[in-house]
């Protein structure tokens, strides 16, 4: 049986091109995404309680200017300390007008290198924007705000803790200091 090469080649061709035509529907279609602009900035916030917190500002547009909401952006703070590394300090979502906002805590005043980064979706395209921040005028931080779990002690409080912990430390060094000197009474009576 002799076989026209010509001829299958041909068919094989064509049943290979009709399938990619009958097919070509269901093909995945790449829509063109949006570019997008993010910017970085903080200011001092003050709440109904008149307490002040530093808030970094990331505000999500697209390149004609409609703010983009519901994105998710992540902060990192970009620091020098054994090597140069990115730290995630925390993300936030943007609000109807395109600004998400972190409450960022650190009372180190000067120069903040930061990177907010929004990691795009079907519609935009990533944006990530490095920014060096000169914090100034940082609200103050009341020291015992710090530690988790007791952030309504009182300075009193706290004092009253240490006077505590004092009075048994001394109740210890006499019971220790009690127990040698009868160990020492009680071997020289034998």
């Amino acid at each position: 049986m002799k076989l026209n090469f010509k001829v299958l080649l041909v068919s094989v061709v064509t049943v290979l091109l009709s399938g990619l035509w009958f097919f070509a529907g269901s093909l995945p279609v790449a829509a063109a995404q949006a570019k997008s602009d993010l910017t970085l900035t903080y200011e001092v916030q003050t709440d109904r309680q008149g307490k002040e917190s530093l808030v970094l500002l990331a505000k999500l547009k697209r390149a004609d200017g409609y703010p983009l909401s519901q994105r998710e952006i992540l902060y990192f703070e970009n620091t020098d300390l054994y090597g140069s590394a990115r730290i995630s300090i925390g993300s936030a979502t943007t609000s109807a007008v395109g600004v998400a906002a972190l409450k960022y805590e650190t009372r180190q005043a000067g120069e903040h290198q930061f990177t907010a980064l929004y990691g795009g979706d079907e519609t935009t395209e990533f944006a990530i924007v490095n920014a060096t921040l000169d914090l100034q005028n940082l609200p103050a931080l009341d020291p015992l705000e710090k530690l988790v779990g007791m952030e309504k002690i009182s300075y009193w409080s706290m004092l009253g803790v240490g006077v505590v912990v004092l009075v048994v430390w001394s109740l210890l060094a006499g019971v220790f200091f009690g127990t040698i000197a009868g160990i020492r009474k009680g071997s020289k009576g034998q």
